[in-house]
């Protein structure tokens, strides 16, 4: 990280790097910053010249692997957006490199409303717009995995890893001791198996959907990775659904990870090649539930976290089901 950079960044600060070294013709002569967002992880900034209208983002990530942080997120933003740059609906902002001398890169603004805004602020209807907002989400994250391929997952593996970082973390809470018993079960049971792998999103949910008109756009790619089952995106908006959009009712009886079932059935339509009634499918979104739920960032929020113990018995509850149709 740049020393003299710290996460509350003056926007001089910033603007003085950025337009030092431009990388991108559309990066220069920028003489207005304004932040949109700050965490722990970084600050998102958007800039333009003055008088006219916003033209870039930029985000910063100031920790210690900043700069690699930000060289990879730039890389597999990239990736997404040349994947996605011939589709006409479904579109991923145009990258504008690295931003000299700051741990971060730049993008090219996009209009548009967050998805998950335009339900938070809605009063009639609310229900029918999140599940139009939703078929828009499950379209673009298909148009994104297009492509993938079948790989071997090995179920023991992600496990361990998962137990290790729940280890890091304090161990696993007592609430979820029977969910990760089934997970335990179910590695055993169903040995190495076969399913669609692709490039992750990674944090892939309505907050990180931009519309505008009939052209949704994705981005914040800061959970990106290499090939995973596509389930993993699939499961982190389920997830987000559940803890922050407040999609909480709902039949959930025999549902693969515990899940709102109008909620999956909308992902369903768009994966019509997935098995969403295998007990592979069902273990592995209560694998992608779990990982989630052990983030300490929703650790903090005991009554959600309580709402979403119940979803992981149902969750195992329904591995168990499938497990015995399997052996």
């Amino acid at each position: 990280m740049t020393p003299d950079l710290q996460v509350s960044a003056p926007p001089a600060t910033v603007l003085a790097r950025l337009t030092a070294q431009p990388v991108h013709p559309l990066l220069a002569g920028l003489d207005q910053i304004s932040t949109i967002r700050r965490n722990d992880r970084g600050i998102t900034l958007r800039a333009r010249r003055r008088g006219e209208e916003w033209s870039v983002v930029i985000k910063l990530y100031l920790d210690t692997a900043g700069l690699d942080r930000a060289r990879r997120l730039h890389d597999l933003h990239r990736f997404a957006w040349q994947r996605c740059n011939g589709q006409t609906a479904f579109r991923v902002p145009e990258p504008l490199g690295l931003v000299p001398g700051l741990p971060g890169y730049a993008m090219r603004h996009v209009r548009g409303r967050a998805a998950a805004d335009t339900v938070k602020w809605t009063l009639f209807g609310r229900q029918r717009i999140r599940e139009e907002l939703l078929v828009r989400a499950a379209g673009w994250l298909r148009a994104f995995h297009a492509g993938a391929e079948t790989a071997r997952v090995a179920p023991k593996l992600h496990l361990n890893r998962l137990i290790e970082r729940q280890a890091v973390r304090g161990g696993i809470d007592a609430a979820f001791a029977t969910a990760f018993e089934r997970l335990r079960e179910g590695a055993g049971r169903l040995g190495r198996f076969e399913f669609p792998m692709a490039v992750g999103h990674g944090d892939f949910n309505l907050h990180n959907l931009i519309i505008d008109g009939d052209v949704t756009w994705s981005m914040d790619f800061g959970g990106a990775g290499a090939r995973r089952p596509v389930t993993f995106d699939i499961a982190c908006c389920l997830f987000y659904l559940e803890f922050r959009d407040g999609w909480t009712g709902g039949d959930r009886a025999g549902s693969p990870g515990g899940f709102n079932r109008r909620a999956v059935e909308i992902f369903a339509q768009s994966y019509p090649d997935l098995e969403w009634d295998s007990a592979e499918t069902a273990w592995l979104l209560l694998h992608h539930q779990l990982s989630m739920l052990g983030r300490p960032t929703f650790q903090r929020r005991w009554g959600h976290m309580r709402r979403m113990a119940a979803n992981c018995q149902q969750a195992a509850e329904t591995l168990a089901e499938r497990l015995a149709a399997h052996a």
